[in-house]
């Protein structure tokens, strides 16, 4: 009973996804930059895209060691299948 029942069931599929990242940053100057970056994943080899962003913002810094970020971003997911 045990061997018909591991036969049929199935946690999840072996499909082979994307996740593609871009990164974007200038230097304004020693104390300032700006930053951006963009994300588009699917389930699917570049097919069935489920999920993706884009933020970007600015980042200061203040004391030699700590820097201060101020970012806006756009976050969409989607169910599976589009």
């Amino acid at each position: 009973m045990l061997f018909f029942v591991t036969n049929i069931c199935k946690a999840q599929n072996f499909d082979i996804g994307s996740w593609n990242i871009i990164n974007v940053k200038y230097n304004y100057n020693k104390s300032m930059s700006f930053f951006a970056e963009a994300q588009l994943r699917s389930l699917k080899f570049y097919s069935n895209f489920h999920y993706h962003e884009f933020k970007g913002g600015i980042d200061y810094k203040i004391l030699p060691n700590v820097r201060l970020a101020l970012g806006l971003g756009k976050y969409d997911t989607y169910k599976e299948g589009g």
